[in-house]
């Protein structure tokens, strides 16, 4: 079904809300969004699990895919605008479908890019979690969850966070008919979790529970919102980013605390969600997205041409073996181009040899002591970005 037809779908639909109560408004705007959205996000390659395409129009109706499945929640993950080098943030998005219950339990596992641990601390906002249903009302159905950290173990260097409801309206209240603030609900507790990162390049693991505060208490939501819910909803889960909700269309921004690795490539995004009523019930979804390395600025040490950090014998080696026997490939043709005149030529090595042992010149800025960025623009390039 093409994008066009679905907002035909959506168009002539919008007719017939009107007249339905709230909980049987916001499903059917949901049920459409979900046909809409899934097309513009533009980011998945593959999932292992199919997840739900085509949802009935009916808010009631379970989907048609989900005939004889016991569990048919499903997730799909993307990266906007996926550049290598640069912030990025992991936008996911849920489908809970009517009387089906939600998750219990969520692990994240993603397998590259780095998490900026200098920038987390207790109180770090580290994401956004949010629902955001038009309903045909003057204001949309609302609610904005924000996922915070709030400890640190100082012995695994776990980082523990919650998923706190901060934002709402009258819509909501009105749909809900109870206040998600109040003592009652936990005053807007959701979820709490766990960080777990793994260096640079790393990627990270994020682990979801529903809180453990139950017993006498509700959740922000009540439990038959959670448990088995009237309509099909499609919140949105966004992992170090942050999700403006106060435009007609949710814009999103990275928060700078993860990077996406400069070399590019493929990198897997795999999500695991157990049952909230049984968690023996498991199912598995892997995204494969693939960064692009010619869009990210990457970063070199003048001179040091096989990359291992330092300036020695082996770089103008290298730097004659790549030029004239073709026998060494270099990870940054920047790297070996010693003076910066955007040309790779044999005065290279020899400029590099003479600083080494006679105290000539040193390399052209970005130099030899750190890692940086080219400062002129030529056609040489990288494929890979030194850290130090």
């Amino acid at each position: 079904m093409n994008a066009l037809h679905h907002l035909s779908t959506l168009r002539a639909s919008l007719g017939r809300i009107q007249g339905m109560n709230n909980k049987s408004s916001i499903s059917v705007i949901t049920q459409l969004l979900a046909l809409v959205v899934g097309l513009t996000l533009g980011m998945v390659l593959k999932a292992q699990e199919p997840c739900i395409e085509d949802l009935p129009l009916d808010p009631q109706t379970a989907p048609e895919v989900c005939d004889g499945i016991t569990w048919c929640d499903c997730v799909s993950s993307g990266i906007p605008n996926p550049v290598g080098g640069e912030s990025a943030f992991i936008l996911q998005s849920h489908i809970y479908p009517v009387n089906e219950p939600i998750p219990g339990e969520i692990s994240i596992d993603v397998d590259a890019g780095t998490v900026d641990r200098s920038k987390i601390e207790v109180g770090t906002v580290i994401g956004d979690f949010y629902l955001k249903e038009e309903i045909g009302e003057v204001l949309p159905f609302l609610l904005g969850f924000k996922i915070t950290v709030t400890e640190i173990d100082e012995d695994t260097e776990i980082i523990h966070f919650e998923i706190r409801l901060v934002e709402a309206n009258p819509v909501s209240e009105e749909v809900l008919t109870y206040d998600p603030f109040d003592e009652n609900h936990s005053e807007g507790l959701l979820h709490v979790g766990q960080l777990e990162t793994f260096g640079d390049n790393g990627g990270f693991i994020m682990n979801i529970q529903i809180s453990p505060e139950r017993t006498g208490e509700f959740l922000a939501l009540d439990d038959g919102d959670i448990n088995a819910p009237n309509f099909t909803t499609r919140p949105f889960l966004v992992i170090f980013g942050e999700a403006d909700l106060s435009q007609d269309e949710v814009e999103y921004a990275p928060n700078g605390i993860y990077s996406l690795p400069a070399a590019g490539g493929p990198m897997s995004v795999e999500t695991q969600i157990r049952q909230l009523t049984n968690l023996e019930i498991v199912k598995d979804f892997e995204d494969e997205i693939e960064i692009d390395p010619t869009l990210g600025i990457l970063s070199f040490k003048r001179g040091d041409v096989d990359f291992n950090g330092k300036l020695e014998i082996t770089d103008p080696i290298n730097n004659l073996a790549y030029q004239f026997l073709g026998t060494f490939t270099p990870p940054c043709e920047d790297a070996c181009d010693f003076d910066d005149n955007g040309k790779v030529e044999i005065t290279d090595a020899i400029a590099n040899l003479s600083h080494q042992f006679l105290g000539t010149a040193p390399p052209a800025p970005p130099g030899k002591d750190s890692c940086g960025e080219d400062p002129t623009d030529d056609t040489l390039t990288c494929d890979t970005s030194c850290n130090a």
